[in-house]
């Protein structure tokens, strides 16, 4: 019985994988303009043109008044595998002045 499955399988899969073979040629892209055709601004792009400003110098300094990053560590499952609890960090920025004690 496994002799003949066998058989068939090797019969029916090189006729089916062959189902998707063609003749016809594949197809060209469409060709292009010579002069390249302009595109008339649409109303968001020209709002955003005109909005837009570079961004201040004063962005790229170091702050004064720094917060800081702290890492708290979170158990939860492993829920792709043995679902054994596991521990994973979180940074988290606390800005500057934060007072836990609220």
């Amino acid at each position: 019985m496994n002799k003949i499955k066998f058989v068939l399988l090797a019969i029916s899969f090189p006729m089916l994988s062959c189902c998707a073979c063609t003749e016809e040629e594949p197809r060209k892209p469409a060709e292009q303009p010579e002069t390249p055709v302009e595109k008339p601004e649409t109303q968001p792009e020209a709002m955003t043109i005109q909005i837009t400003s570079a961004v201040p110098e004063a962005y790229f300094r170091a702050a004064e008044q720094k917060g800081t990053v702290e890492v708290i560590e979170y158990e939860l499952k492993d829920y792709t595998g043995s679902m054994a609890p596991t521990t994973k960090p979180a940074y988290v920025y606390l800005p500057y002045g934060y007072d836990i004690s609220f």
